[in-house]
């Protein structure tokens, strides 16, 4: 992951978002797993990845997919194959490199595309270091 810290502080943001909106509908904030799953696959800002990467990742899938790859990475990079042909299909006549800078700054992904324990880890940490400071 290419900018794995701006993307972590997005998530948490998104976190606090969804317990917030728990407030507003129960009186009350979502438990911190609920949050988090919410907040998984809530949508996200971008793929938080550069172009070339992704371009290397792309060309290095094509040969050969990766054999122990995690569901949620796997889903991403389908997430970012779908987006670019559909960007192609409707903009023929950009480049590839083109298309994939569009889907990259200006497409949604559907979540963050990281695992529970990992999301439930940042959470956690971001709550400790909060209470240290107190």
């Amino acid at each position: 992951m290419e900018n794995y810290e701006e993307r972590n502080a997005d998530f948490l943001k998104s976190v606090r978002r969804w317990q917030e909106k728990g407030r507003e509908i129960t009186g009350r904030p979502f438990s911190v797993g609920t949050a988090v799953r919410k907040a998984l696959t809530g949508g996200a800002p971008r793929f938080y990845l550069t172009r070339e990467h992704v371009w290397k990742k792309m060309r290095e899938r094509r040969h050969r997919l990766p054999p122990r790859e995690k569901p949620y990475r796997r889903a991403m990079w389908s997430e970012i194959e779908a987006a670019l042909e559909r960007r192609m299909r409707e903009a023929p006549r950009e480049s590839r490199w083109e298309a994939l800078d569009y889907v990259l700054t200006r497409h949604s992904p559907s979540g963050f595309f990281i695992s529970e324990p990992y999301a439930m880890r940042l959470v956690y940490r971001q709550i400790k270091g909060k209470d240290i400071a107190k």
